[in-house]
């Protein structure tokens, strides 16, 4: 069973689907990367999968991005992307249980570092 994408907007969902408009917007390089995270997830029955996958460097965020997961996807740029469910599966010391989502939204493309 693959990871179930929804996205933040309308936007998202028309430049994840037509790698034309995500190229036109991000670059080729760029594009190419966001679609590779898009078809990982994709492909993934959880996302523990990608964690395995170093070339996403994919970790939880903190602070006032607390909740949010990043993927790298051209330094220093990240895909923002978050649990899509009213409460996401936890680990009993709090922690996101990566093994149990598979319900994400797409949220952004992202410099945090500045």
């Amino acid at each position: 069973m693959a990871v179930i994408i929804s996205y933040r907007d309308n936007r998202w969902r028309r430049l994840c689907n037509d790698p034309g408009r995500l190229q036109s917007e991000y670059g080729q390089e760029q594009a190419r990367k966001i679609l590779r995270c898009h078809d990982a997830m994709l492909a993934a029955d959880s996302l523990a999968v990608l964690r395995t996958l170093p070339h996403l460097q994919a970790h939880e965020l903190a602070g006032k991005r607390r909740g949010q997961i990043a993927l790298t996807i051209k330094q220093p740029y990240r895909l923002i992307i978050v649990p899509d469910y009213d409460e996401p599966p936890r680990l009993p010391d709090g922690g996101l249980d990566w093994q149990q989502v598979n319900k994400v939204k797409i949220v952004e493309v992202v410099d945090y570092h500045d």
